[in-house]
């Protein structure tokens, strides 16, 4: 597309301010705020209506080309050593089998955890202590669709927690599924790194790790989700295309970490 662009938020109130952000190839565009009175182009119906609403925005700007970098990352610092953790997440995947973090406290290619889609669109856990544990769900997600997805971890009893409930559930198609077992309790070693959330493998790097002690291929972290609301105090920056990451819930994320003891 020749021009393309996004708004920081999805409304506003009177007297509250939203900003727009544009990639043109040209070198100047004009903008005007209009009122979408009927936006279906069906010759059956009563076509595209649009009414332009005045205001001192509307006007000529110069143009420029800003890139859209696929994958993207959003990084909370000054996070704990989680030695025991609870972790959830309202997600809605689009490329469920491709490999991909949704969270991810990992160090030096084998110590942390990180909750991750395999490629095979199920949602697993993995911990590490210089050697790897895999603990994953049997039933994989379905693209675009909401899923409650979370995982826990006691340090303490080596208790393993794994859940996914799909919120609309279909007839004979309900992906919810739960999971608990029993690991060794130094099966993941703490570390102090910051909280990954969607991770690009610009941020975390690839990773050849051992499964169960077996080989396994490098595991590359990919994003197709993200949030919104980027001023929010828990989010030191962001890697990647601002556009790219749009979705995550990241209210009910700081609610998570306020409940576990995080000043944001």
């Amino acid at each position: 597309m020749k021009i393309t662009g996004y708004a920081d938020r999805f409304s506003v109130a009177p007297g509250e301010t939203i900003r727009f952000m544009v990639s043109s190839d040209a070198p100047r565009y004009r903008a005007d705020i209009v009122r979408l009175v009927h936006g279906d182009t069906n010759p059956e119906g009563p076509g595209f209506q649009e009414r332009e609403v005045k205001t001192a925005a509307s006007g000529e700007y110069p143009g420029r080309a800003q890139k859209i970098h696929s994958g993207s990352a959003a990084i909370v610092e000054n996070v704990p050593a989680l030695g025991s953790f609870t972790i959830a997440a309202m997600i809605w995947p689009t490329l469920p089998d491709r490999r991909q973090a949704l969270f991810a406290q990992w160090h030096n290619n084998t110590e942390g955890w990180a909750l991750i889609l395999n490629t095979d669109g199920c949602l697993g856990l993995l911990l590490g202590n210089r050697l790897t544990e895999w603990v994953a769900l049997s039933k994989p997600l379905l693209a675009r669709h909401w899923y409650s997805i979370g995982a826990s971890f006691d340090a303490a009893t080596g208790r393993l927690q794994l859940w996914q409930r799909q919120l609309l559930p279909y007839p004979r198609a309900d992906r919810s599924e739960e999971s608990s077992t029993t690991v060794a309790k130094d099966a993941m070693k703490p570390v102090r790194v910051p909280l990954t959330m969607a991770a690009t493998d610009k941020v975390q790097e690839l990773m050849l790790v051992e499964i169960n002690g077996e080989d396994a291929a490098k595991l590359t972290f990919e994003v197709h989700w993200g949030m919104h609301k980027l001023s929010a105090p828990v989010v030191a920056h962001l890697a990647g295309s601002y556009s790219g990451v749009m979705g995550l819930p990241l209210c009910e994320t700081a609610q998570l970490l306020k409940r576990f003891g995080y000043r944001l």
